[in-house]
């Protein structure tokens, strides 16, 4: 009950998210279901990270905080 609970709420804000900012700029946080799940994963049944998911982790994130930065510097007004 508790772990249904939570995907929909989690459903909900990615959702509201959606709503409130380009699709460009949420799109990329749905991939950091993949490293949670990969968490999870390691938490609860003992699964081994290998190098291939830390890089890929690595690129996800990367890749998020390129995309923000970038956002952030173009919505900046100009002196």
């Amino acid at each position: 009950m508790g772990l249904g609970l939570m995907t929909t709420i989690g459903q909900l804000l990615l959702t509201r998210g959606y709503q409130n900012a380009p699709a460009s700029s949420v799109g990329i946080f749905t991939y950091t279901s993949v490293i949670f799940g990969t968490f999870l994963g390691w938490l609860f049944w003992g699964d081994l990270l290998d190098k291939n998911f830390l890089f890929g982790a690595v690129l996800i994130i990367l890749a998020g905080s390129i995309i923000l930065r970038t956002k952030v510097i173009k919505e900046q007004p100009n002196n």
